[in-house]
Order: C-alpha cells, then structure tokens, then sequence
C-alpha cells in the first residue's frame, strides 16, 4: 500500500529507526497502524483512526509481552520524563489535542510527571482531535498522520533506550543526552533526533533569521525540510547537557547554517539577522 510506505519512509526519516506501517479502510475512513520494527521484539502499536474525514484517534497500545518496555519507561531519567512533558504540551496547547493517559488505571497528567506513579504496571493513551481539518481543506491523511504520529512517537520514543538503524552511518542517537562525545572514526557528537523533531515541531519548518520556506521554493520534495543549529555548539560541550529545543535550537536555512558556522564559535542568530535585516526589509 503506497499510503503505509510514504508513511513509513518519513518516519523513518525523523527517527532514524525502522518501522512497520500496515493502513486500510474502515466504512470510508482510512486507518493505520505504525510500530517501530524492533527484530521481532514486540514494544507499542500507534494505531490511527479517522471518523468522517474530520475527527482524529491515536491510541498508544503497548503490546501484549510489553511488562519489561513499561518498567523500563516508568524508570527513565527526569530529563527524558521533561522532554515527554514537552511533547505533550505541544499537542495539547499548540495543536488543541485531548491528551488522555493512564498509568496503572489512573488518569495522569501527561504534562507534568512529578504526578506520576514510581513504578508502572500498564500505560495507555488516546490522542484526539476535531476537526483535524478545515471546511475547506483537502482531508489529506497521509499528511495528516505523519505530521501528528511525528509527535506523538516523539512523545513516547524519549521514555525509551532507542538505537539507530546504523551507528556507523548515521549522526544520530536517541535516548541519550545531548553533547557526550564517542569514538566513531573520529570524534563526532550525539545529537538526539527527538530534541530535533520538537524543535521544528515548535517553531515550524521555516529558517528563523531569514524566513527561507524549502516547500515554498522546490514544492513538495521541500516539504518539512529544514536544518536545526544548536545556538551552543555541541563539540564545546565537555560533558552530558540536556538541550531544551525551545531556548537551545532553532530551525535554518542551509545559506544562513553555513554563515552562522563562518566562525569559532559560530555566530549566534541574531548576529546573521543583523546582517541581513536591510535586505529582508526591501
């Protein structure tokens, strides 16, 4: 199903982990069900439900053997617990979603987990929102799903010990913090796909310092596309550091990347809007 492989490919892309994305339809509405491929291992199912074409479900459901991923989430650090809080703030205040979660059948805030229980026997949780779109927006489900399971898996993948396809291929590590250097070849820095997600998330897939919008210019290939600059430079970090995406990263332009890092340190933001500002007004 063409629909469940543009699903999978882009997840994939965010998370840099693999997937499984089965889809169909059910009395004219289209539903999915996305589940990171974890070699046979079962984890959580997000399952992705539309009545009408105008109302949205997301149901995290762990698997049935999933005691040991529950505990393991129940035990995960304060700052991954903070970046979960984060997630869920964004679906509920930004993008108006009801954010309904349970922890052993107790309803829980979802945005501040000094309410949560210490030790989890059982987590369930239901995304909604109405109308997810516009009287007079095209009902695009494909788009719509990646754009919000994005967050959602988002949400849930920073309570987890996350791997990525590749190590020696790829920049990115999840489930850790940002800034702890390793030896790959050479010396490289752990950037976490998931601060990245809920920076653009956040701030939108324009270049903040001069307004560059990938889909507006190349059209669909574009769509989504941005880089993220962490104001700090990851190699000046000589330790662990929790990166906020909020105060600590924010969306470019590869042009306006490429001027921040003309220097040691790089520039900050503002410096390049300056610069450029008596253009932008003209």
């Amino acid at each position: 199903m063409e629909q469940c492989s543009q699903i999978k490919q882009s997840l994939e892309q965010k998370f840099d982990i693999p997937f499984i994305v089965n889809g169909g339809v059910h009395d004219g509405d289209p539903w999915f069900d996305i589940a990171p491929d974890n070699d046979n291992q079962e984890l959580f199912t997000l399952n992705v439900k539309y009545n009408n074409k105008t109302r949205m479900i997301i149901n995290f459901l762990p698997e049935k053997y999933s005691a040991s991923l529950i505990k393991d989430m129940s035990n995960s650090s304060t700052d991954k617990k903070l970046l979960f809080s984060e997630y869920a703030s964004l679906l509920i205040d930004v993008r108006f979603a009801n954010v309904d979660m349970t922890i052993n059948g107790v309803k829980c805030d979802p945005c501040n987990h000094e309410t949560w229980p210490n030790e989890w026997r059982d987590l369930s949780c239901r995304i909604t929102r109405s109308p997810i779109s516009g009287e007079d927006e095209i009902f695009k489900p494909v788009e719509i799903t990646i754009d919000w399971c994005g967050i959602v898996l988002g949400m849930f993948l920073s309570l987890m010990n996350v791997t990525p396809i590749c190590i020696d291929e790829s920049e990115l590590i999840t489930g850790k913090l940002e800034g702890k250097s390793f030896q790959v070849i050479s010396t490289r820095y752990e950037r976490n796909p998931l601060n990245r997600e809920l920076c653009i998330a956040l701030k939108g897939s324009s270049c903040t310092i001069c307004g560059f919008n990938f889909k507006t210019n190349y059209g669909d290939i574009g769509k989504g596309f941005i880089e993220v600059h962490h104001i700090e430079p990851l190699s000046a970090m000589n330790e662990e550091q929790v990166i906020n995406p909020k105060e600590d990263m924010t969306p470019v332009c590869s042009n306006c990347h490429s001027m921040l890092h003309r220097r040691k340190p790089p520039y900050h933001p503002d410096d390049i809007y300056e610069l450029i500002s008596g253009s932008l007004d003209k």
